[in-house]
């Protein structure tokens, strides 16, 4: 989606297949120490960085460490010059690891990295809210979810981004119709006159 940050999570769109079994072909000779550590790099996004990989996992450091170096010996991960940054070496391999996530594992994982970046993030900067929007949406933590997707909503107004501040609050009031009891009345009727004041702009 135009509107998703480089590091949003996947947003996952049918695969053929015979694509995605040899992908999982591919990733069943992963060694079962490194499987989490490729799920959760799968659940922070198309690019992310050690040290945010390791706030998000059990793992110590060093351990961490052999893991994210075995998966890019392996080729399915490839970490940038400037070292320390990571992406997939394929985004089909990215969805089909975050596809095969069962429910309640993606929704925790969603909760622990948003939880993670909520702690150490730069709480105004709008790539920062929209993430947080993403993974608590993932997370199905709709209070949480509701109040990222409307600051993010309000930061791309202030920077003129209109078609982006109604994508973001467009998917906050979709969500608060699915789910009412998040927001009180006087927060519906806020979260409307939000979208109605995005719009006359």
């Amino acid at each position: 989606e135009g509107a998703s940050t480089p590091d949003a999570p996947a947003r996952i769109g049918p695969l053929p297949e015979a694509l995605r079994a040899a992908v999982r072909v591919r990733l069943a000779q992963v060694p079962k120490a490194c499987r989490p550590v490729l799920e959760t790099a799968a659940v922070l996004g198309r690019h992310f960085d050690f040290d945010t990989l390791l706030q998000v996992s059990a793992d110590g450091e060093s351990q961490l460490l052999d893991a994210v170096e075995a998966l890019v010996r392996r080729r399915l991960l490839r970490e940038h010059a400037e070292g320390g940054v990571y992406d997939f070496s394929h985004d089909k391999l990215r969805e089909v690891v975050y596809g095969d996530l069962g429910g309640a594992r993606r929704r925790l994982l969603h909760q622990t990295v948003a939880e993670a970046l909520e702690r150490h993030g730069d709480a105004d900067a709008h790539e920062h809210i929209a993430r947080l929007a993403e993974h608590y949406e993932g997370a199905m933590l709709w209070p949480k979810a509701l109040h990222y997707l409307q600051r993010a909503g309000d930061r791309s107004r202030s920077l003129f981004a209109m078609r982006d501040a109604l994508h973001w609050l467009d998917r906050a009031v979709a969500i608060a119709e699915l789910h009412p009891r998040s927001l009180d009345e006087r927060q519906h009727l806020a979260l409307y006159e939000q979208r109605g004041a995005a719009r006359a702009q």
